[in-house]
Formats: C-alpha cells, sequence, structure tokens
C-alpha cells in the first residue's frame, strides 16, 4: 500500500491530499484536536507536510552526494566514514 499523492497541503491543521482546499479534498489526517485548531496544531500539520513534501528530493540529493562521497573516496580524496550519518538517515527514510 501506498501513500496518497504528493504533494500534501496543510489546510489549518488538516492534512490534504489531492484536491486541497476543495470539497473534494483528500484528508490525509488531521492534527490535534478537530475542535481545537490551536497554533501548535498548526505548525505540526505544516511541518509533516513540509517534511512529506521535500522527501523524495531529500533522498535524490543524497543519493547525488552518496556517490560523489564514494568516488572521492576511491580517488583517495575523502574519508567515506564521514558518510556513515547521511547513509543512515537514507536507511531510515527508506523504510516503510
Amino acid at each position: 500500500m501506498t501513500h496518497a499523492p504528493l504533494p500534501w497541503a496543510n489546510n489549518g491543521g488538516r492534512i490534504e491530499g489531492p484536491g486541497a482546499y476543495t470539497s473534494d479534498a483528500v484528508v490525509i489526517g488531521v492534527v490535534g484536536e478537530v475542535n481545537n485548531q490551536t497554533v501548535q496544531n498548526t505548525a505540526n500539520a505544516r511541518f509533516i507536510v513540509q517534511a512529506c513534501n521535500a522527501h523524495e528530493d531529500l533522498l535524490g540529493a543524497l543519493a547525488a552526494l552518496e556517490a560523489l562521497v564514494e568516488w572521492e573516496s576511491r580517488m583517495g580524496g575523502w574519508d567515506a566514514s564521514c558518510w556513515e550519518q547521511a547513509r543512515a538517515a537514507i536507511v531510515k527514510a527508506k523504510q516503510n
């Protein structure tokens, strides 16, 4: 099973997928209590949406960096041990 298509949107604490901001919106989730839309609930929803929408771009950028680091390591110009933290983040981001 896959998640709803990106990009997602934050509509006052409601995380919406396709059709965001319309009556046809696919509701992904609601942050906090439905009838208690606090500033923090809205900020949390904004953070979730931002992270989800950036996920594939971040993985792509880290994969490109990984290739560069591996190439530089083979050429003797980079200590690959510095890459371990980024590689762990890639693995974690790809987990279901």
